[in-house]
């Protein structure tokens, strides 16, 4: 059975679901609402969702960098709800991210993903390229990186 798949920007009436996708990443319970203003308040920033028959099955989250010699998309968060793998979501929200990358001027999509060899294989087979880079952090003091 096909199911069409449909992406578009999410508003503040989508925070529950983009909440249900986030606790299908993290094992601890995100607030969206907290980081949504940042969101809502720029042009260079956007969550992607995509709805199967309707029905919110992924996302995808996007922030413009700007350093002096090139423009970047940063993709975070692609996410896609186990029920609705397998279904063109991923894709569709991939291609969805590289249209609104491009119209806003980007050079470059960049972002990082776990070890799983579904992601690496789906990634490279849309023409990402795996960089060997190193990946450092630092944690504001009190931050405890939970969410």
């Amino acid at each position: 059975m096909s199911h069409q798949v449909v992406v578009r920007p999410a508003t503040a009436d989508d925070l529950q679901s983009i909440a249900a996708l986030e606790h299908v990443l993290h094992s601890y319970e995100v607030d969206p609402s907290l980081q949504w203003h940042h969101f809502e308040t720029s042009s260079n920033r956007v969550v992607l969702l995509a709805l199967v028959d309707g029905a919110v099955a992924g996302m995808v989250k996007l922030n413009m960098v700007y350093k002096l010699s090139k423009a970047m998309a940063m993709l975070d968060e692609l996410v896609v709800h186990e029920a609705n793998r397998g279904q063109g979501v991923g894709s569709a929200l991939m291609t969805a991210a590289e249209g609104w990358s491009w119209d806003h001027g980007a050079d470059i999509i960049d972002f990082t993903s776990r070890e799983s060899h579904e992601a690496l294989g789906f990634y490279e087979k849309l023409g990402y390229q795996k960089r060997a880079t190193n990946v450092y952090r630092k944690l504001r003091e009190g931050y405890d990186g939970s969410r």
